[in-house]
């Protein structure tokens, strides 16, 4: 699924109804981001939510380094 706000690349699901969408290519006021985002279906919606974050791509070195040592 590709959008304005990038394509999804990784769908993460947390419940029946709940995924994290990881989407790269997002971009806003001429920066390139990484955006993380909480996606629900329900009767009464089905979408994004404002759940979520945008990651500077310059920043994705720091994340993902973080993330290996927590992993160990």
């Amino acid at each position: 699924m590709a959008d304005s706000y990038g394509k999804v690349v990784a769908v993460i699901n947390i419940s029946e109804h709940t995924e994290i969408h990881v989407k790269a290519g997002a971009e806003f006021k001429g920066v390139q981001y990484v955006d993380i985002r909480k996606f629900v279906k329900s009767e009464k919606y089905t979408g994004y939510t404002k759940d979520g974050i945008m990651i500077p791509k310059e920043h994705l070195k720091e994340i993902v380094n973080a993330l290996a040592k927590i992993l160990g």
